[in-house]
């Protein structure tokens, strides 16, 4: 893989090149083409589009959902262990940092959230640098939204979830100091929805999995 030093060379000597071309076409002299390149303002454009290829190598997320609407009605967290429809399998982080804390009856959600795809291998904190604080729900929040879209879903039908066995992560405050990446993903195997809550930064995010964040 090409280190973001060569792909940023290979950039200049790709735009020099079209500039070239495009200043021959127009039967610019190769005294005026150096005299052109060597102006402020084709250094200015150079300096631009190197600092939008730098924003955008740093980009480690693409939208998957652009809008995904959610509206439910107040609910009981008990749901989450008695649903046959849809099934869910509780790992037992997620009842400890999730269900444990959540409210017994979970108020009603309503909103917009947009889907993004991990593109590259990364960690829970470069993801947060990416989407921002105001991307981090609540633990009510969270439960509210894993429980609308899952019942949209069901039998691990194709719609706003990925069912392919990759998670659809949200970023949940527990307190002050604690964000936890909580998850669902489909086990075809099993047939139900997978509910966890890892540890921030337990570990690496392979490319696949969907966030979802605030639309």
């Amino acid at each position: 893989m090409q280190s973001i030093f060569t792909k940023a060379i290979d950039l200049i000597s790709n735009f020099n090149i079209k500039f070239r071309t495009s200043a021959m076409k127009q039967e610019i002299t190769d005294e005026g083409f150096q005299i052109l390149i060597s102006s402020d303002d084709f250094i200015d454009l150079v300096a631009r589009e190197g600092k939008r290829f730098l924003k955008e190598s740093k980009k480690f997320l693409s939208t998957f959902k652009e809008s995904i609407s959610i509206t439910t009605s107040a609910f009981g967290k008990s749901l989450f262990t008695t649903s046959i429809n849809p099934r869910y399998f509780i790992w037992e982080n997620f009842q400890k940092r999730m269900l444990n804390k959540a409210s017994d009856l979970i108020p009603e959600f309503k909103g917009v959230l947009k889907s993004m795809r991990l593109t590259k291998s990364i960690k829970d904190y470069e993801i947060l640098a990416e989407i921002g604080e105001s991307n981090i729900f609540s633990i009510d929040e969270a439960c509210a939204i894993f429980k609308a879209l899952t019942e949209r879903q069901p039998n691990g039908e194709a719609g706003d979830l990925l069912n392919d066995r990759y998670a659809n992560i949200i970023y949940v405050r527990l307190d002050e100091e604690t964000v936890v990446p909580s998850f669902v993903c489909w086990d075809s195997s099993d047939c139900k929805w997978r509910l966890a809550a890892f540890s921030f930064d337990d570990r690496s995010w392979d490319a696949g999995p969907c966030v979802l964040v605030r639309g």
